[in-house]
């Protein structure tokens, strides 16, 4: 486990919430029906509720956050090989 479940968490429900939202747009723009989207109506038009209620940040932040913890991801992975080859050179 690398600690971050909560950041991994984060991370998959922010990706889809992205996905419905480039969904939603690419309904939008082909003409197709967006009735099995959430939305609210607003003044002028209609707006897309997240199906996941998260915390939103900015795209900058966003992306040191996933960079990060992928990388916290790759260190603990090497790590891990680091330790089976020191068990190995023990035997």
């Amino acid at each position: 486990m690398s600690g971050l479940e909560k950041t991994n968490k984060w991370i998959n429900l922010t990706k889809e919430n992205e996905a419905e939202q480039q969904a939603y747009t690419t309904a939008i723009a082909k003409g197709e029906s967006t009735s099995m989207f959430k939305t609210t109506k607003r003044r002028h038009g209609q707006t897309l509720n997240p199906r996941h209620n998260i915390h939103k940040y900015d795209q900058t932040m966003c992306d040191f956050i996933k960079e990060t913890s992928e990388m916290v991801e790759m260190l603990n992975n090497k790590i891990a090989n680091l330790e089976e080859q020191i068990i190995e050179l023990k035997k």
